[in-house]
């Protein structure tokens, strides 16, 4: 079915059942007409909460810089332009009313690696677990970014997001330089020491000042390394953390979501120690048991039983209190999402983060 506009459709079905080739002709006449006096509906864009959809004018899917330069040369005065990654963005950030959108996700290699330097390159439609499996090859892993690997780089760059490495604060303290299209169509380079005040406004701009195109990024040692979770009181989470941070590689904590006692008291500190300094590669398997993990996390969605049931799950098969597994960093940046996917028709799922300094923390609890 091809939509011509929200009231008319045409099912070319119609003109193969006709015998007559005089009426299969005359059909496919008033079938160009009719294209031509009803203008083709415009694409719907939308992210992934599925809460901001937009009609938007074009799509143009970015292969190659030449196709960003050209696009921002020849765009019509007036005319909003969004950068689109994965489309993980939420709160309308990639989608703006009769917009031209630039589709990154094409834009994705991995333009070189230096193994010696602890640095990678990469273009900005390239996502996270795309640089994890080339690092990887030479025993280095990512230093920061969200705890899942499916986010783009220009993306995450956009957000400045932070990561599970307590050592470390925002993305930006990874970068070496990025490449950028100003609105001009000019390239140019931007660091700490070259364009530093376009370096620190773009990285965690959302895309206001260009389009980010490429990124030159800090790795690390992709170390063996030993974990470990503890039930904790989540008055004296932040306090324990402090006194650990320079010693951890990776850390999360996790607070019950059942309603009830339990209910962000009875909570959980998981803590990821490096055990040798020498690289390790990892076994990088794809996610497994996707279709069963999704349908305990959907119980969990619906019912507090459910909620129970996955909140014990997760405390004996994957953190377990008080027992040590050895992993190391790339599979520990690696968690299963596949599961997490959710498409009902009726409502959606959305993720919300709140950074709070660690001086902060015990203060913010108290007061919420």
């Amino acid at each position: 079915m091809l939509r011509v506009s929200d009231k008319f459709s045409v099912n070319l079905d119609i003109i193969e059942r006709n015998s007559s080739r005089s009426m299969r002709h005359f059909q496919a006449l008033a079938f160009i007409c009719f294209l031509t006096t009803f203008p083709v509906q415009a694409e719907i864009w939308n992210d992934v909460s599925r809460l901001n959809p937009e009609i938007i004018s074009k799509i143009i899917k970015v292969r190659s810089q030449e196709d960003v330069v050209t696009t921002l040369k020849n765009l019509p005065q007036k005319t909003k332009l969004t950068i689109s990654g994965t489309r993980h963005s939420q709160g309308g950030h990639i989608v703006y009313p009769n917009a031209t959108v630039l589709d990154m996700s094409h834009f994705n290699k991995v333009l070189s690696i230096s193994p010696q330097d602890k640095r990678v390159v990469v273009q900005s439609g390239a996502t996270w677990a795309i640089i994890q499996e080339e690092a990887n090859k030479f025993g280095l892993a990512v230093k920061v970014m969200q705890s899942s690997n499916i986010f783009s780089v220009g993306g995450s760059l956009s957000a400045n997001v932070h990561g599970r490495d307590p050592r470390f604060g925002p993305l930006i303290e990874t970068v070496r330089s990025i490449k950028i299209a100003l609105a001009s169509g000019d390239v140019v380079s931007a660091s700490r020491l070259v364009n530093s005040d376009l370096f620190y406004a773009a990285i965690g701009g959302y895309g206001l000042l260009g389009v980010i195109l490429e990124a030159e990024i800090e790795l690390t040692e992709n170390l063996p390394l030993v974990k470990e979770t503890n039930r904790v009181s989540v008055q004296k989470y932040a306090n324990l953390l402090h006194y650990q941070v320079d010693k951890l590689s990776l850390h999360y904590g996790r607070c019950s979501f059942v309603p009830g006692k339990s209910f962000l008291t009875e909570c959980y500190s998981t803590n990821f120690k490096a055990r040798d300094t020498t690289r390790a590669i990892s076994d990088l398997k794809p996610e497994m048991n996707v279709e069963l993990n999704s349908l305990v996390f959907g119980a969990s969605r619906k019912s507090d039983i459910g909620k129970l049931t996955r909140w014990e799950l997760q405390k004996k098969l994957l953190d377990k209190p008080g027992e040590s597994t050895n992993i190391d960093r790339n599979s520990a940046m690696q968690p299963a999402v596949r599961f997490l996917e959710y498409s009902s028709h009726e409502d959606t799922d959305i993720l919300q983060e709140y950074f709070v300094p660690i001086e902060e923390f015990s203060v913010t609890y108290s007061k919420s």
